[in-house]
C-alpha cells in the first residue's frame, strides 16, 4: 500500500476517533474504551504526520524486467554466453543501476530464460528470446544456431 493511501486510512481513522470522542456518550456505553480511543488517536496521529512527511519513493520500473536486462547481456556478449559469465555480467549491470541483486537471481535468471523460450515447458506465451544451446550455455533466439 503506498504512503498517499495509508495517509488517508490513517486520516479516516482519526476522524472517526474524534467523531467519538466528541459525541462521548456520559451513559456509559463507551466510558470503557476511552482510554483505547485516546491511545490510538495518538498512534494514529503519529503515523498520519510520518507519512506525511515521508519521502515518495517508486520502484524503478526496470527492476520488474529482468527480461530486459538478460537481453542487454546476452547482446553485449556477443549473442551466447555461459551461465557463470551471464550471472556475474547481470549483478554488475543491475547493482550499477541501482536495481534489486536478491540472493535468489539465479534462479529468477534460470526462470526468465525459460518463461522466454517457447521449447521449455514453463514458456507462457509471449516473447520468445532464448534457446538453450547445451546445459549452462544459452543464446539470444536471433543469433541463430552458432
Amino acid at each position: 500500500m503506498d504512503t498517499t493511501r495509508q495517509a488517508m486510512l490513517a486520516q479516516q481513522a482519526l476522524s472517526e476517533i474524534e467523531q467519538l470522542l466528541n459525541n462521548y456518550d456520559l451513559g456509559g456505553q463507551i466510558e470503557s474504551a476511552l482510554p483505547l480511543l485516546l491511545r490510538q488517536r495518538r498512534t494514529l496521529t503519529t503515523l498520519r504526520n510520518a507519512l506525511q512527511t515521508a519521502p515518495r519513493t517508486t520502484k524503478p520500473r526496470a527492476d520488474e524486467r529482468w527480461v530486459d536486462d538478460l537481453v542487454a547481456v546476452y547482446s553485449e556478449l556477443g549473442g551466447q554466453a555461459f551461465d557463470s559469465v551471464v550471472y556475474r555480467r547481470m549483478k554488475q549491470l543491475r547493482q550499477r543501476d541501482g536495481r534489486s541483486w536478491p540472493s535468489s537471481a539465479h534462479s529468477a535468471i534460470r526462470q526468465t530464460r525459460q518463461a522466454h523460450n517457447a521449447e521449455s515447458p514453463q514458456y507462457r506465451g509471449g516473447a520468445d528470446l532464448f534457446r538453450m544451446v547445451r546445459p549452462g550455455l544459452w543464446r539470444l533466439k536471433e543469433y541463430g544456431t552458432h
